[in-house]
Protein backbone atom coordinates (compact mmCIF):
# COMPACT_ATOMS: atom_id res chain seq x y z
CA UNK A 1 0.00 0.00 0.00
CA UNK A 2 2.59 2.36 0.60
CA UNK A 3 4.20 2.07 -2.41
CA UNK A 4 1.26 3.32 -3.90
CA UNK A 5 0.84 6.64 -2.32
CA UNK A 6 4.72 6.82 -2.97
CA UNK A 7 3.90 6.79 -6.31
CA UNK A 8 0.85 8.81 -6.48
CA UNK A 9 2.90 11.83 -4.52
CA UNK A 10 5.66 11.37 -7.37
CA UNK A 11 2.78 11.44 -9.99
CA UNK A 12 1.38 14.71 -8.41
CA UNK A 13 4.36 16.64 -8.04
CA UNK A 14 5.55 15.87 -11.72
CA UNK A 15 1.84 16.95 -13.03
CA UNK A 16 2.43 19.83 -10.78
CA UNK A 17 6.14 20.47 -12.17
CA UNK A 18 4.46 20.09 -15.81
CA UNK A 19 1.42 22.83 -14.97
CA UNK A 20 4.33 24.86 -13.94
CA UNK A 21 6.91 24.72 -16.93
CA UNK A 22 3.29 25.22 -19.25
CA UNK A 23 2.51 28.21 -17.57
CA UNK A 24 6.02 30.23 -16.84
CA UNK A 25 7.36 29.09 -19.99
CA UNK A 26 5.45 31.81 -22.23
CA UNK A 27 6.71 34.10 -19.76
CA UNK A 28 10.46 33.26 -19.57
CA UNK A 29 10.51 33.70 -23.45
CA UNK A 30 9.06 37.17 -23.34
CA UNK A 31 11.58 37.67 -20.12
CA UNK A 32 14.89 36.34 -21.63
CA UNK A 33 15.29 39.32 -24.84
CA UNK A 34 15.32 41.86 -21.96
CA UNK A 35 17.69 40.29 -19.79
CA UNK A 36 19.90 39.74 -22.20
CA UNK A 37 19.74 43.60 -23.45
CA UNK A 38 20.20 44.70 -19.74
CA UNK A 39 23.18 42.64 -19.24
CA UNK A 40 24.50 43.30 -22.84
CA UNK A 41 24.13 47.11 -21.76
CA UNK A 42 25.87 46.95 -18.59
CA UNK A 43 28.37 45.34 -20.45
CA UNK A 44 28.59 47.87 -23.44
CA UNK A 45 28.25 50.94 -20.81
CA UNK A 46 31.60 51.15 -19.78
CA UNK A 47 33.22 51.10 -22.88
CA UNK A 48 30.85 53.96 -24.42
CA UNK A 49 31.46 56.27 -21.87
CA UNK A 50 35.60 55.64 -22.41
CA UNK A 51 34.80 56.27 -26.22
CA UNK A 52 32.88 58.81 -25.72
CA UNK A 53 34.53 60.37 -23.09
CA UNK A 54 31.02 60.99 -20.97
CA UNK A 55 31.35 61.51 -17.37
Amino acid sequence: MASYIKETFILLFTMAGACLIVFLVPGLFVLFPGIRCGIASHLIEPGLKKALAID
